[in-house]
């Protein structure tokens, strides 16, 4: 199981760079709320629903 707590992120980049594979680029999309905490952390399926939003946008 693989999630990630956007309660907890500071948007440093320290897990972009950590990375082993190139899977976390971050974005200039910071569109990501929420209502309850619960909703702020991404599991698979939503980090997947994120990719595709993101898409064409260009790494920080």
């Amino acid at each position: 199981q693989f999630d990630i707590d956007e309660l907890r992120c500071i948007y440093c980049g320290m897990c972009e760079e950590a990375c082993p594979c190139d899977a976390i680029e971050l974005t200039p999309h910071y569109e990501l709320t929420g209502l309850t905490r619960q909703e702020l952390i991404f599991d698979k399926s939503k980090l997947l629903e994120v990719y595709d939003q993101t898409i064409d946008e260009k790494p920080m």
